[in-house]
């Protein structure tokens, strides 16, 4: 399992901060999207898992931060979120 941090507008955003049904509703959405692109993805030679960072303005506009152990998880988690097999 990845770690997920959603930052809308500077603030740190979980499920269980949601400040709406609509908003929890995204967040939700969000994090199952990400779960399902890069599920799986782990470091070959450090078995880490890159941490997924949402952040933008507001829920609808994001864009992602990936941070990772090498530069070689880093690769494979952005093709992952990008759609592209590896």
């Amino acid at each position: 399992m990845f770690k997920i941090t959603v930052r809308v507008n500077g603030r740190a955003v979980s499920l269980d901060e949601a400040e709406s049904a609509l908003e929890k509703a995204l967040l939700e959405k969000i994090e199952a999207s990400l779960q399902k692109r890069v599920a799986g993805v782990r470091c070959p030679d450090h078995d880490a898992t890159p941490r997924i960072i949402p952040k933008g303005p507001t829920l609808r506009r994001l864009s992602w931060e990936v941070r990772a152990c090498c530069k070689s998880l880093l690769q494979l988690a952005v093709d992952k979120l990008k759609g592209e097999r590896s």
